[in-house]
């Protein structure tokens, strides 16, 4: 009888356990990363019209440059992080110019759940602070070409 018992514990606890979710892909990755370099061109027309500086933009742009760089380097799910941090920050800006928010400022649902098993908005800050541009300013980004997008 505790035989059979400790095998329906057994089997409880294994099955209360969920399979870790599979790792982003490549095409995943760069869908999410061109969704948001739309966000973050959005963002740009609206500082252009709204001209509310808050240092959002620039945040959202080094996110997804750093974003970028992971995706070259095959760490999609490091590159879905920044770029879920560069959405997120790009539609703060957006916000505070007042300016329309395109779709793809929402994240789907396969998105919010691939961006929630990632780290904190303060410790993807932190990682990105190494990118040697704290010094930009949302101005100096205005007028400036964006090259976000992931070919």
């Amino acid at each position: 009888m505790n035989k059979l018992a400790l095998l329906f514990v057994s089997l409880f606890i294994l099955s209360s356990f969920s399979p870790a979710a599979p790792p982003v892909n490549k095409l995943q990755a760069k869908t999410f990363l061109n969704r948001t370099s739309k966000v973050i061109i959005s963002a740009q027309n609206a500082l252009k019209n709204g001209k509310i500086y808050t240092g959002d933009f620039v945040l959202a742009v080094r996110h997804q440059r750093w974003a970028k760089k992971q995706y070259a380097l095959n760490n999609f799910d490091k590159a879905i992080y920044h770029s879920g941090r560069a959405r997120a920050l790009a539609l703060k800006a957006i916000r505070a110019n007042k300016g329309p928010a395109p779709l793809e400022a929402t994240l789907n649902p396969q998105e919010r759940a691939e961006v929630g098993k990632g780290p904190s908005s303060s410790e993807l800050d932190d990682s990105v602070s190494k990118d040697n541009s704290h010094n930009q300013k949302d101005a100096d980004l205005v007028d400036t070409q964006l090259d976000l997008t992931v070919q």
